[in-house]
């Protein structure tokens, strides 16, 4: 315990105190310092730990433990900055999403290269996801087109059908 942080009751300085109420009340004081120490150790892991477990920086909470708020202060404030970071990235995906769906709208595929309708822009190519089999009950299309495209971009074109249960046949 350092002696600076031990606080000096008026009552020691007056020449009528006796010395056992001096050690009993100094006895005590130090007591506290020590079971503040202790909880303020025991707060800082608390705090690094809550945050580890919810993927959070412990550093800013860590500050306020210096300012002498108790991890059972801080622990509400921590659930609350957790789920408005949840709300915001959900928000943040549910955007994005509404603006791919949004962007495909506006898309049409063209030999190997998407093509935004609006502007007659190629649109980077991304990696396309294979589709799941059609159901049984949906209604199936047939449409002709002509491809140019080398022979290693038809080979790929007729992979990635056959990948996504798409029949062809040629057309003579």
């Amino acid at each position: 315990i350092d002696p600076a942080d031990v606080p000096v009751r008026p009552t020691w300085l007056n020449a009528s105190t006796s010395q056992s109420t001096f050690i009993r009340e100094l006895g005590q004081d130090l007591l506290g310092i020590q079971d503040h120490a202790k909880k303020v150790v025991a707060d800082r892991e608390a705090v690094k730990a809550y945050a580890a477990a919810n993927d959070m920086d412990p550093s800013g909470w860590l500050a306020q433990l210096d300012d002498h708020t108790s991890f059972v202060d801080i622990r509400p404030r921590m659930d609350t900055a957790m789920m408005q970071r949840k709300q915001e990235a959900e928000a943040a995906q549910k955007r994005a999403e509404a603006a791919a769906a949004v962007a495909a709208l506006n898309q049409e595929q063209i030999g190997e290269k998407t093509v935004d309708t609006e502007t007659g822009e190629v649109v980077a190519v991304e990696q396309m996801e294979l589709e799941p089999e059609p159901k049984q009950d949906e209604r199936k299309f047939v449409r002709a087109f002509r491809i140019t495209a080398t022979a290693d971009q038809m080979w790929a074109l007729a992979d990635w059908m056959k990948a996504n249960g798409i029949d062809y046949e040629p057309i003579k």
